[in-house]
């Protein structure tokens, strides 16, 4: 059955409580959206309507191809685009101070773009269009539920907010998230008629471009020695050095401006110190370098991480180690039964140790590494 909404201000109201599939077929112009139960399907239609009322796991708008949910006239009070990328999901997101322009929003699971480390990432690409260019910075705020990250998601800690334009980029870090996973962000880069695809993840999980800042730590004379390299071919304004206590917060530590590459912390944190280096580009762009780290003790050794996560051939174990020592690295299947070893020598401070994963089967493993001493560490990831 067809219901020829085209024209004028309109009340459209979903209510499919017999569950049948609703499909929208073409354009439906400015009026009101309510949904009170089912979904509607729009495929590769848009849909524009002036505000949106309700919105559920089971009652959305399900954006299940290039199709968007338009609001018109958003302007400083927020609007609400009730979509998901599933029947039985909403991952939604707001909109305020929009300077009274039309946007479209659609969502889609996975990564249209790959990013960095997507284990540790909502499993979702946000896809967000303003229909002319906004003459002031946006405010986008983003909803998703427990269930929505990737396997390595961390839902209690601070995040990241990426960007897609020529590449990734992070124009907001270490973001706290509001009440149930609710991530508030400011954009500044619409253009008219551009899809702007978005992403959330865990710190350091969205860049793609982390290789082209490059960070090394040595532990010298109870102090961190710090050097890096920045392969970016654009200028960049300044370099900052982060410090951390926990590998999540960062704080600042230094900022460089003279374009040297390389700095001494001389006044190390109890325990476990994490750095890593801040690049911004003449344009606004951030770039990040993998985290290092420096143990402040004389015994113990850590994994800081493994890049990527989710590995086709191979990948590096970033270990930090608090003097010269022997480790034994183990890939076990999920059962505990080993599948390959290897024996490394690491230095004191930060190191990465080559992971081959290329012989796999796919699936999910573990990385196990142990010391002479008996000092266990094990990181998860998944063979694609």
């Amino acid at each position: 059955k067809e219901f020829p909404v085209t024209s004028g201000p309109t009340h459209l109201t979903i209510n499919n409580s017999a569950g049948v599939t609703l499909h929208a077929t073409r354009s439906v112009s400015t009026g009101n959206l309510t949904l009170t139960a089912g979904n509607l399907t729009i495929g590769n239609n848009d849909i524009t309507a002036f505000s949106t009322l309700g919105g559920t796991n089971t009652s959305h708008v399900y954006t299940n191809g290039t199709g968007k949910l338009f609001l018109t006239s958003i302007g400083a009070l927020p609007k609400v685009f009730p979509i998901g990328a599933t029947p039985t999901s909403i991952t939604s997101l707001a909109i305020s101070n929009g300077n009274n322009v039309d946007y479209g929003a659609r969502v889609e699971t996975g990564f249209t773009y790959p990013i960095f480390m997507p284990l540790n990432a909502v499993n979702r690409t946000w896809f967000v269009q303003a229909a002319t260019t906004p003459a002031a910075t946006i405010n986008v705020d983003f909803f998703y539920a427990m269930g929505d990250g990737n396997a390595g998601f961390n839902y209690t800690t601070n995040v990241d907010f990426g960007i897609y334009t020529s590449a990734w980029n992070v124009p907001i870090t270490n973001i706290p998230t509001i009440g149930s996973y609710q991530v508030p962000t400011t954009v500044a880069s619409f253009v008219g008629g551009t899809e702007l695809p978005m992403v959330i993840g865990n710190l350091g999980a969205i860049l793609s471009s982390q290789s082209l800042v490059e960070l090394s730590a040595q532990k010298i004379n109870n102090a961190a020695q710090l050097d890096w390299t920045v392969n970016i071919t654009t200028a960049f304004k300044e370099m900052m050095i982060e410090r951390s206590a926990d590998g999540r917060v960062f704080k600042s530590l230094a900022t460089i401006t003279n374009g040297a590459l390389t700095h001494t912390d001389n006044q190390l944190l109890a325990g476990t110190n994490y750095y890593r280096i801040k690049v911004t580009d003449m344009n606004g762009r951030i770039s990040y370098s993998a985290i290092a780290a420096i143990i402040n003790n004389s015994t113990g050794f850590d994994i800081i991480n493994l890049m990527p996560n989710i590995i086709i051939t191979t990948a590096q174990l970033n270990v930090t180690a608090a003097k010269k020592t022997k480790l034994n690295v183990v890939i076990t299947d999920m059962a505990g039964r080993p599948v390959t070893t290897q024996l490394y020598s690491v230095a004191a401070g930060s190191n990465l140790l080559n992971i081959n994963a290329a012989n796999l089967s796919t699936g999910m493993y573990y990385v196990v590494a142990t010391t002479a001493a008996g000092d266990v560490k094990t990181v998860k990831f998944i063979k694609q």
